[in-house]
This record gives C-alpha cells, structure tokens and sequence, in this order.
C-alpha cells in the first residue's frame, strides 16, 4: 500500500518518507515522476475537509484498447462487488452489490493519482462511463489528446500501470 500523509506529519516529512518508501519506489522508479506524485499526495490530502472520510480500494485487470484511428479507451472495473479489501489498519471492508447505484448518474471523474489536475474523463461529458453489473463498477475512458492521457496510455501500454482505485466518500457503515 502506498503511503499517505499521517494527520499530524508536517510536508518535509511526508515527502522524505514516502519518496524512500519502497511500494512507491517500486511503484514509480523515476525520482521525478515519484516526487509529483507524493506532491499530488500531499496536496490531496490537505484538500480533504475535515469529518470527510475517504477511501481507496485497489482494483486490477485494466485494458488499453485501441481501434484502427480510434480514441484510445481504457477499460476495467473500478470495484468488484464482494471482495475483501487489504488491511485498512485493523479492518477490512467488502463492497455490495447495489452500493454504486446512487452515483451512476453523479457527475463522476476518472482521475490519475486521485489528482483533480489530472483528469482522464467525466460522466458529464460522455468519455467516461460507468456501468454496473453482478461483477462489480465497470468503466470505459475516451482518453483525452493531453499529456496526461498519452502519458497514461503509454504507462499503461507498458504495464506500468496495471491497476486502478477508486475513491468515495462513505454515507453508512455498518460494523
């Protein structure tokens, strides 16, 4: 799991750990690329309002397809239904089915990093969409013609990238 900024841990700190951790080392091997992503980590977790809680899942099986001259579009599931999550620091969560269907016709983003600067589609506008089935949330991106979706197209070509998560904010728990 890639480390997070801990409530009372000042930016200097955060970067220095997290830019030595090995997930994230393994995860992104170029210092520079590995230093934007624990700065967007950073930044997005002070830009979380306080008594919010959010959470990531991770969920693999993403494809890259592309079509003759076509847009190139991204594909998986953001969520299986009943799988367990990884350790959440002393517990673990399993989605339902049904827990998506308030939000499919939400005005969704499909993001690099969770990072809102870096947006690969939205629901709104028809190049991400969103489908849910007995398997679990199933999403489809029409990747834009910007650094950041060739970019993604490439990493993901190159299975850099192999996974993707998602993030939401909890309305019921029930323990």
């Amino acid at each position: 799991m890639l480390p997070k900024p801990n409530k009372n841990e000042n930016k200097d700190d955060f970067l220095t750990r997290a830019m030595a951790d090995g997930e994230m080392v393994d995860a992104h091997p170029d210092e520079q690329k590995r230093a934007g992503v624990c700065e967007s980590m950073w930044a997005n977790s002070r830009s979380i309002d306080e008594g919010v809680e959010r959470r990531e899942l991770v969920a693999e099986d993403i494809e890259l397809r592309v079509v003759d001259d076509e847009i190139p579009k991204i594909t998986g599931y953001a969520a299986k239904f009943g799988k367990w999550s990884e350790d959440l620091g002393g517990f673990r969560e399993k989605i339902r089915v049904g827990a998506f269907d308030d939000v499919l016709d939400d005005d969704v983003r499909a993001l690099k990093n969770h990072d809102p600067n870096l947006l690969l589609g939205r629901t709104r506008s028809g190049t991400l969409r969103l489908t849910a089935n007995k398997t679990g949330l199933r999403f489809e991106v029409d990747t834009p013609d910007t650094n950041v979706g060739r970019d993604t197209v490439e990493e993901i070509r190159r299975h850099d990238i192999s996974g993707c998560s998602f993030g939401f904010i909890v309305d019921l728990e029930e323990w």
